[in-house]
This record gives C-alpha cells, sequence and structure tokens, in this order.
C-alpha cells in the first residue's frame, strides 16, 4: 500500500513460535522493516522447517 511499511513479525510464546502477523505501519513511523524483526522472521521459519525436516541450507 502506497505510503505503508510492512514486514512479518514472529508470534513467540516462551520457546515456541505461536504464528505471525503483518506489522504494518506509516512510512513516517517506520521508514524501513526493523533489522531484528527481519532476523526474528527468518530465524522462527528456519526453525520451523527444520521441525519438518526441511533445510534453508543450498
Amino acid at each position: 500500500m502506497k505510503a505503508w511499511n510492512s514486514c512479518a513479525a514472529p508470534i513467540i510464546q516462551r520457546d515456541t513460535v505461536m504464528g505471525a502477523v503483518l506489522l504494518l505501519k506509516p512510512c513516517d513511523v517506520m521508514p524501513v522493516a526493523p533489522a531484528s524483526v527481519i532476523a526474528a522472521t527468518d530465524k522462527a521459519g528456519s526453525d520451523l522447517s527444520s521441525l519438518g525436516g526441511w533445510t534453508t541450507e543450498p
């Protein structure tokens, strides 16, 4: 959406990934997606993939 920025953010309770939500904010409030949110989402995806026997390595 024009003038909005978004990224996925994991929902984590203790050591369990419960799901994800879409973090959506106006560009003047969040000009770029926070690196910490991107890293947490990437880690959560990797953790879930490893549980299913998938690998993120080439």
